[in-house]
């Protein structure tokens, strides 16, 4: 016979366990709350880096020779190439932390479809 609170919980889940949490139980951690959202940070500026990338392509190509497009196109290449470069580090750098402060998970987000 389970208890009350059990019932209860069952019942109704936590909205917050539908899409902080996959082990289906009630408990939100700040630690899956953390992953989700460093990945998704990593992950759009990544994105959003590989496409000024190609935008500093696109207005190098256009340049037709024009010295002035060609030193902008060069400034975004190399902008975005140290973008990219940073959000590599600092993956590895959250990384290095997370297995510090002892969040092993720390890099593998938890998107579980809601319940």
């Amino acid at each position: 016979m389970k208890l009350a609170a059990e019932l209860t919980t069952e019942l109704n889940p936590s909205i917050w366990s539908k899409y902080f949490n996959a082990t289906g139980s009630n408990e939100v951690g700040f630690n899956s709350f953390l992953t989700n959202l460093i990945s998704v940070i990593i992950t759009v500026s990544g994105i959003l880096l590989l496409a000024y990338f190609l935008y500093g392509a696109i207005v190098w190509t256009t340049a037709a020779g024009d010295q002035k497009k060609l030193d902008e196109a060069k400034k975004i290449i190399n902008n975005s190439i140290t973008g990219i470069i940073l959000v590599v580090l600092s993956y590895f750098i959250v990384g290095l932390v997370g297995g510090i402060l002892g969040i092993d998970n720390i890099l593998s987000p938890i998107f579980p479809f809601p319940k």
